[in-house]
């Protein structure tokens, strides 16, 4: 498959929008800008939703790499995780 990342993302996004059958109030948002303690993010997607009477976000970065993920990046998606956690309801 040879997609750009920007496509990638948008696939993601596709994808991530199929679930609206089995959730309530599903909204998923390419490039959705969060402010944290420490400043604004972009995420490559988000997407809210209800489930059994509760909300969830989740944050999405889409990587489209032809080796592994390292370490490193998926420890900076940690620390936007968790300084975001604390900011958003």
């Amino acid at each position: 498959m040879n997609l750009t990342p920007a496509q990638f993302e948008e696939l993601v996004v596709q994808l991530l929008g199929s679930a609206e059958p089995v959730v309530d109030n599903l909204a998923v948002t390419l490039h959705e800008k969060i402010t944290g303690v420490d400043g604004i993010y972009d995420f490559d997607a988000t997407v809210r939703y209800r489930f059994a009477g509760m909300s969830f976000l989740v944050l999405v970065e889409a990587k489209l790499h032809k080796n592994p993920i390292k370490r490193e990046l998926v420890q900076v998606l940690h620390q936007k995780v968790n300084r975001d956690r604390k900011s958003v309801v």
